[in-house]
């Protein structure tokens, strides 16, 4: 699987928080090639998880291709969504 990553600093509204994620998930999907994905919540923390300085809530899914585990997709979003990372954390074998 190869790594993904996105990050910006503007301030957004949460319809383009969640336009962001699902462009994000499209890219990680034709990146990769994949064609039977499956997301599944590893961890979630509504609010609270400090990441480079700043505050919000942190979400973790397990990423599967034809039920197996390829690795991780991590987002971390400011409570003011004012900061986004998306990143992958794929799987070394």
């Amino acid at each position: 699987m190869k790594h993904y990553e996105i990050e910006l600093n503007k301030k957004m509204e949460y319809q383009q928080y969640n336009d962001i994620l699902e462009q994000s998930k499209q890219q990680i999907e034709a990146e990769n090639n994949f064609k039977e994905i499956k997301y599944d919540l590893a961890e979630s923390v509504a609010g609270g998880k400090a990441f480079n300085g700043k505050v919000g809530a942190f979400e973790k899914y397990r990423i599967f291709e034809s039920n197996e585990l390829q690795g991780f997709l991590e987002i971390f979003r400011s409570a003011d969504l004012d900061y986004l990372k998306i990143y992958t954390s794929p799987i070394n074998r």
